[in-house]
């Protein structure tokens, strides 16, 4: 790193009027119940002047930042202000001036780490760093927390906890991009260097309809923007029992869901493809450049001729899962749960039609590899 550091050795003060008996520093166990900040001093590249830097230590993590003044050691007073540190009058006419600034920017900093054990029984020395950068989220309600990242993390642990199945938690995940995306797209955020961020506590009605209205704009269907403004609405009612999120702002989230009434005819009319559109969907499959690509086509076709599972849960399914003798297959329906013994595919009679009115031809053998 360079330079020398020069960092003196002192007893810590506490005030007991400002944190009570039990935040002492415990002589027998030498071990400090509040973070408390001093000035140090640093060489400059072989210089007389040293630089005044912030420092904290606190278990295990050392947080220091530049203060921008620089100081001769003769002219600082490292024993000042119980240990604290602050210029000489030898500085110059400046000096109180400086010290100012200094007891000023600490007990700034002091404030909001009282501040933050007040609503927590513990201090990191991640957020004792933010603070001392200026970074004050912390003490937000919702402690910083980011919209997207806690919204991801919810459908996590839903999955990991049995209440929805591997498809809830991808599309849920996959609506929260989409609002990630119209986050960043039209700048709508809270902060980040283009408003492309969210703190979960910003969260509001105005801003999901501004978002449905923008899927809307992007032709996207009815029903998948309901299941996006249903996939906020479950992450806020969460952050709401968290008191993260007002639970007025939440229930009229829930109301922003679109009726039925208003899906346009053409939405609403069942379409099935023609036996020529159908044949022209398998024809194609030997055009497919990729790998991936022609195994997605399979995994459809599949779906369609023989069991009707949905793309993801054909995904999902395991080797295990199929009865080969008793041609039938069980499906997990999520992590913990499986429908034992569900008839999903049997083998047809002979003769049976498809939807286009071709014969279905006997089922191939599956390599069982």
């Amino acid at each position: 790193m360079g330079g020398k550091w020069i960092i003196f050795t002192i007893n810590a003060t506490f005030a007991k009027s400002s944190f009570g008996a039990n935040n002492y520093f415990d002589m027998a166990r030498q071990q400090r119940q509040f973070p408390q900040g001093k000035y140090i001093l640093r060489s400059q590249n072989k210089s007389q002047n040293y630089a005044v830097y912030l420092y904290y230590y606190w278990r295990g993590t050392h947080v220091r930042r530049s203060v921008d003044f620089y100081v001769s050691q003769k002219d600082w007073n490292q024993d000042a202000n119980g240990g604290v540190g602050e210029f000489r009058p030898s500085y110059g006419p400046n000096y109180k001036e400086r010290n100012a600034y200094l007891k000023e920017l600490m007990h700034d900093i002091d404030s909001k780490i009282m501040d933050y054990l007040k609503k927590n029984e513990e201090i990191t020395g991640e957020v004792i760093e933010a603070f001392v950068n200026g970074d004050k989220s912390a003490l937000r309600a919702d402690n910083g927390m980011d919209f997207i990242e806690f919204a991801k993390q919810r459908f996590i642990e839903r999955y990991n906890a049995g209440k929805i199945g591997v498809s809830s938690r991808e599309n849920g995940i996959s609506y929260i991009n989409q609002f990630a995306k119209f986050l960043k797209q039209e700048h709508r955020g809270s902060h980040g260097e283009k408003k492309e961020l969210l703190y979960l506590g910003e969260i509001t009605e105005q801003l999901v309809l501004d978002f449905r209205n923008w899927q809307l704009g992007n032709n996207r269907k009815v029903d998948t923007v309901n299941k996006a403004v249903q996939a906020i609405a479950g992450v806020c009612t969460y952050a709401s029992q968290m008191k993260y999120v007002p639970i007025e702002v939440t229930l009229a989230i829930k109301d922003l869901h679109l009726s039925d009434k208003s899906l346009d005819a053409d939405e609403i009319t069942v379409k099935y493809l023609t036996e020529e559109e159908l044949k022209k969907f398998v024809d194609i499959r030997e055009t497919l450049p990729l790998l991936r690509q022609k195994e997605f086509h399979d995994m459809f076709m599949f779906s369609f001729y023989a069991c009707g599972l949905r793309l993801i849960d054909m995904m999902t399914l395991r080797w295990v899962d199929i009865d080969f003798k008793k041609l039938y297959l069980t499906m997990s329906t999520n992590n913990n749960k499986q429908l034992q013994g569900q008839s999903v595919y049997k083998e047809p009679n002979k003769g049976s039609q498809l939807p286009f009115g071709s014969k279905m031809p006997p089922p191939k053998p599956i390599n069982n590899d």
